[in-house]
């Protein structure tokens, strides 16, 4: 890739680096934050690792220069790669909250948990490659309120954020007045030019996220960096329209007999959601089929399964 694809410099505190998903372009974004210190906001996965580590030297940063490690969950297409990167730094630390860093040191769990989605370990190391242990001593455990310093007075923030995931986490910076969003917020996929709520199984929880959302509303926030996938100066229109689809996803299952409940959010997704136009007609005269078939398969096999399954907890 050349740079101009893979890395985007966002402003002089913040580049990102566009990262292939589950074999979408461009559908993962970690982000490095720069300052005295560098911190790396997302991992991906363990097949776009060296990927990564071209965007960062693209950046003119080296594997050695990285303090942090920083994932907003343990979910594969976010920490995946995490084992592969921290040795390739031994000397970053590697970050999460504490709920989840005892699945970074010993992953068998997290791998059993996404092999139920997918169905597959074959399918797993096709789409996120093997998933490598961290050493205990490399990890530090996260929790609310917690502060990351960067150096010369920029300290990022800690805001604990379940819902999509129990120990899902944002990173407020002062300094941008930017959220790392990782999937709080769903996901921008740009090609379309839409946003999806991101609610997989089995732990996502509907009253959570919209509470974990509504708390970012207390920060000073002027841009939203996406960890799917890149960022908006929307602030309270992007959070305004994953409220607005939370609620409308969850009447939609709610109202629907359970074997069609799936098919009709898919219905409403790609022909109705977005009134200025019909996504599917839109994918197609763009040539992005590719993006529809991900995104309905998506919604069947994650998204509409974790809202079914929220609504039996609620």
């Amino acid at each position: 890739m050349e740079q101009s694809e893979l890395t985007q410099i966002i402003n002089k505190n913040v580049s990102m680096i566009n990262l292939p998903c589950i074999g979408i372009k461009k559908l993962l974004t970690p982000f490095v934050l720069i300052h005295d210190k560098i911190a790396i906001f997302e991992a991906g996965t363990t097949n776009t690792a060296e990927l990564l580590l071209e965007g960062l030297e693209q950046l003119g940063i080296s594997p050695k220069d990285v303090d942090y490690l920083i994932v907003s969950h343990i979910h594969l297409d976010h920490a995946g790669g995490a084992g592969y990167l921290a040795q390739k730094m031994p000397q970053a630390k590697v970050m999460v909250h504490e709920k989840g860093a005892r699945h970074l040191i010993d992953p068998s769990r997290l791998i059993a948990a996404t092999k139920k989605v997918f169905g597959s370990k074959d399918v797993i190391k096709e789409h996120y490659g093997d998933i490598i242990p961290i050493p205990e001593e490399q990890v530090i455990a996260l929790g609310d309120g917690d502060k990351i310093d960067l150096g010369n007075g920029r300290q990022t923030k800690i805001i604990h954020t379940p819902g999509h995931a129990p120990h899902h986490l944002c990173l407020y910076d002062p300094l941008t007045n930017g959220i790392f969003s990782g999937e709080a917020l769903g996901i921008l996929v740009k090609d379309l030019n839409m946003y999806s709520p991101s609610t997989p199984m089995p732990d996502f929880n509907l009253s959570q996220s919209i509470d974990s959302i509504l708390r970012l509303l207390a920060y000073d926030i002027q841009i939203i960096y996406l960890s799917h996938a890149g960022y908006t100066r929307q602030v309270q229109d992007t959070i305004y329209k994953i409220i607005g689809q939370l609620i409308c996803w969850e009447k939609i299952i709610k109202d629907s007999p359970e074997k069609e409940a799936a098919e009709n959010l898919k219905a409403y997704v790609l022909q109705k959601e977005w009134p200025q136009w019909n996504t599917t007609a839109l994918a197609k005269e763009h040539n992005l089929e590719d993006n529809i078939k991900w995104l309905t398969w998506r919604i069947g096999a994650v998204l509409a399964p974790g809202i079914k399954n929220s609504c039996k907890k609620s």
